[in-house]
Formats: structure tokens, C-alpha cells, sequence
């Protein structure tokens, strides 16, 4: 499979995020090409029988439920994907891709231009820069949902996380009483609804560019989307039969990827985003599964159950 890089940073992308530095400038550096693609998102799959276990895995191989808690989510108007370390066409091209196709799976973005909250980084090497970019932006590093946080441990050439603050159903944070965080909720909690949810506040991924080799910039854009929208290391995805743009950049060079966000990807993005936001995350995660055998196309859901 033919796959292509670009990479090149520009300070007024910097400056506009805030990131402006040195330690930046060292790590971004480079330079290379990309080219256009098509954007077919036929969904190849095969070796499950069982159609249920499919979508069932591919729900969880990308969601994380942490006792019972609603699925962390942007808020509406909050969602503003800010591309660095390509050039300044190519970022803004994946900016713009990213931003559309947000709005297409129901994330309901920021309107242009927005502050950032979902942060795309391209580095020579995804270590090295960690260190560096802690050091230089430790905001980045700051979960105001708890005081002990650290990003996940990823291997390969990919990591993401994100940055999220509890909010009670007025929309405010928690008021802290002698150390203690106290939320305050005229309709109280239940089982499947919660009186706190999760709301995303800034999403980081980083990219090596290395990995960006042969990918078009709709399959950078929607790899990036989906890491800005997803809960879980996508280690496992060559495991499911469901086809995802989310193995684009570990898979071997000569092996079949998507051509952009599949409809198994569209269908979990919209199920996600579709609801009550503070409803319990087991109930949300069967939500996404039902999204999904309803969205998916029936003949390319019975292939991947064949």
C-alpha cells in the first residue's frame, strides 16, 4: 500500500496554541510530503461468526468505563482540533478535516476559529518529545479531575489522552470544603443516572512521523479525530473484524487500511455523542453497540459476521 508523510512546523501555529519555545521548535522539526487519497470507507471484514461479538468487542476494545461513570465527552460548542509539526497547509488541511467531520458524527464542534481543545502533535520521536513537552507545558499534564495523573504508557509511535474536569448538571465544577469536593444537584443520582459527568476539556495526541509514512492527510485526520474522541490505546483493534481507521498507523506497510473513518467509526462517534450525557457508562457503552448495528450497513455487517 502506497503511504506518504508531510512534516514541517510553522511558529504562527505555535504562537496561536500557546507553544511557543525552544523545547517545541527542537522536537517539531522535519520535512517531508503527503498525497491526496480517496475516501472510500468500504468495510472489509471477515473470521467472527458471531455479529454481536463483533460490534461488543469493537465497543470495548475503544471505551473505557470506570465504575459506572458517564463516558467522558466534549461538551457542545467545546470541541477544536489544532494540528502542529506538518506544515502550515497541511495542518490547517487537517484542522478543517477534522473539524468537519466532528460535526458530521455529531460532536457538534466549536464554530471556527475556537480556542484549542483536542491538541495534534507530529515529532521525530515520541519519547524524547514527552519529556521535553512535560517539562516546557506541564498545564498538559494537569487533570483537574484528580491531583495524581500521569498519561497512559503506550508503545509504537502513538499516544493519546485526555484532560477532564467533573461537572455537576448546572454545568460547575466542584466546590471544595476542607479538602473535600462537594457537588450540588437538586435531582440527586440513581443507578442509571448520575449526579457528576466527565466533560473533556483538552485532548493531546502524538504522532511520530515516521508513522505517518504512505497515509493520505484524510487518513491522518481521521486517525487523529478518533484518538481525540476514544477512550483506549487501540492495541487490540487488529483483532476485531470491524474495520477502523484506528489501525491505519500501526499496521505494516503493505497491508490494507481504511481509506478514511468507516462507518463502524462514524456509528460509534454519533452513538457516543447521542443522549443523555449523564448516563451511566455501562448504559452508554450498550447505547454506542446499538448505534452501531443500526448504522452499519447491513450487508457489510453480515460479511463481518461470515
Amino acid at each position: 500500500m502506497d503511504r506518504a508523510r508531510t512534516s514541517a512546523i510553522g511558529k504562527a501555529g505555535l504562537k496561536s496554541l500557546g507553544l511557543a519555545g525552544a523545547v517545541l521548535l527542537g522536537g517539531l522539526s522535519g520535512a517531508a510530503a503527503a498525497k491526496d487519497g480517496t475516501t472510500d470507507d468500504a468495510i472489509i471484514v471477515e473470521g467472527i461468526k458471531d455479529k454481536a461479538q463483533v460490534i461488543d468487542h469493537y465497543v470495548r476494545a475503544l471505551t473505557v468505563v470506570r465504575a459506572g461513570e458517564p463516558l467522558p465527552r466534549y461538551e457542545e460548542g467545546s470541541y477544536c482540533p489544532a494540528v502542529v509539526g506538518l506544515s502550515a497547509e497541511r495542518n490547517a488541511d487537517l484542522e478543517a478535516r477534522m473539524h468537519k467531520v466532528a460535526a458530521a458524527a455529531g460532536v457538534k464542534p466549536a464554530a471556527m476559529p475556537c480556542r484549542t481543545s483536542a491538541l495534534v502533535l507530529f515529532v521525530d520521536d515520541k519519547d524524547d518529545f514527552l519529556k521535553a513537552f512535560r517539562k516546557a507545558h506541564p498545564v498538559y499534564f494537569s487533570d483537574p479531575s484528580t491531583r495524581h495523573w500521569s498519561p497512559p504508557r503506550e508503545d509504537g509511535p502513538a499516544t493519546a489522552w485526555h484532560l477532564t474536569q467533573q461537572l455537576d448538571n448546572k454545568g460547575m465544577p466542584a466546590r471544595m470544603v476542607g479538602g473535600v469536593k462537594l457537588f450540588e444537584s437538586a435531582a440527586g443520582g440513581s443507578h442509571l443516572m448520575k449526579m457528576t459527568k466527565p466533560v473533556i476539556v483538552m485532548s493531546v495526541v502524538i504522532v511520530e512521523r515516521r508513522a505517518l509514512v504512505g497515509l493520505t492527510p484524510v487518513q491522518i485526520a481521521d486517525y487523529a479525530l478518533m484518538r481525540t474522541l476514544t477512550d483506549r490505546v487501540p492495541k487490540n483493534m487488529g483483532e476485531t473484524a470491524a474495520s477502523t481507521i484506528l489501525t491505519a498507523i500501526d499496521s505494516a506497510p503493505e497491508s490494507e487500511v481504511a481509506a478514511s473513518l468507516t462507518e463502524w467509526d462514524l456509528a460509534y462517534v454519533r452513538g457516543r455523542y447521542t443522549g443523555e450525557a449523564f448516563r451511566n457508562g455501562y448504559s452508554q457503552g450498550a447505547a454506542i453497540s446499538a448505534a452501531i448495528k443500526r448504522e452499519v450497513t447491513p450487508k457489510e455487517a453480515e460479511d463481518a459476521a461470515e
